[in-house]
């Protein structure tokens, strides 16, 4: 899985944890409801405020995000924490 299909899954993953509808995650973030459909369906790229915005509604850390590095050192920086 590519690093931003893996931003999509953990995303869409909490939002539906949440109960919380595209829609709603759209207009609490200020997000145009179309537009994140299209990324949340990996038709276009989220842009970094974006995703700061949804991550912020979604109570993800975008330290959780940073996939290349747990891979690249087998999770030790998160085991480090």
């Amino acid at each position: 899985m590519e690093h931003l299909d893996k931003i999509v899954f953990a995303v869409e993953r909490k939002r539906r944890f949440l109960g919380m509808s595209v829609a709603e995650l759209a207009r609490r973030a200020h997000v145009d409801d179309k537009r994140l459909r299209r990324v949340l369906s990996c038709e276009r790229v989220m842009s970094a405020d974006e995703l700061v915005r949804v991550c912020a509604v979604l109570k993800i850390p975008l330290a959780s995000l940073q996939f290349d590095e747990v891979e690249r050192d087998g999770g030790q920086r998160i085991k480090e924490r």
